[in-house]
């Protein structure tokens, strides 16, 4: 509900927070504190604490550069400035990452999620276990082929392991490989798996935006 409520306020409020950027309100300043607090939140729901962890020590350093040590030292900022350079400026949340994810990435995470809900991730599955499954290491093999085909459609190293793993590590222990062996394999067939076309990890297509290019020239080169 605060998610959605902040995001309403800026869509209600955005030409003020245009024409009078750098002097904000301080209902715009509440409004971007609980925007901050929203998203830390949900990155530690969906990601652990890890991510909202290093995110507060930079807000942080952000506030207090002031008494950081002199190397790293800057002359600080107020908190309505911090807050609002990175909720409202288009070099913080609301910038090139989120633009992409909402113009591009959506788009295909939903048709990956879609192809995978119709038995398309499975069917990668058995396709790679018939054609390597009975050489001598099968199981490692699946891993990395089937690693390569579902990241066709998921575009997500974490997706991929979750999807293929859960059959390929299990059978590489099988035969004999270690667990943590067998991990290592599936895990490093997944991050290569995400940078399969078309959907290829985030990164791609921030580097499309970034350097004006277009999708199909990341792909191909």
């Amino acid at each position: 509900v605060l998610g959605v409520a902040v995001a309403v306020y800026v869509a209600i409020d955005y030409y003020d927070l245009i024409y009078y950027a750098g002097s904000y309100t301080s209902l715009q300043t509440v409004m971007g504190a609980v925007g901050l607090l929203v998203i830390l939140e949900a990155a530690r729901r969906t990601t652990g604490p890890q991510l909202p962890l290093v995110c507060i020590v930079f807000l942080l350093y952000g506030l207090f550069g002031n008494l950081a040590p002199e190397i790293i030292a800057h002359k600080g900022n107020s908190l309505a400035s911090l807050i609002g350079y990175v909720f409202y400026s288009t070099e913080g949340i609301f910038g090139i990452a989120l633009g992409v994810s909402a113009s591009f990435v959506f788009l295909f995470v939903v048709f990956g999620a879609f192809l995978d809900m119709s038995g398309g991730g499975m069917l990668f599955i058995e396709l790679t276990s018939g054609l390597v499954g009975r050489v001598r290491g099968g199981p490692a093999k699946i891993a990395v082929v089937a690693s390569c085909l579902f990241g066709s459609i998921s575009g997500s190293a974490v997706a991929n392991v979750v999807a293929t793993g859960t059959f390929t590590i299990p059978l590489m222990k099988k035969i004999g490989y270690e667990p943590r062996f067998a991990g290592a394999v599936e895990a490093t067939a997944s991050s290569g798996g995400q940078f399969t076309p078309p959907i290829m990890g985030a990164a791609a297509f921030l580097i499309a935006e970034l350097l004006g290019i277009s999708y199909g020239t990341v792909i191909v080169t």
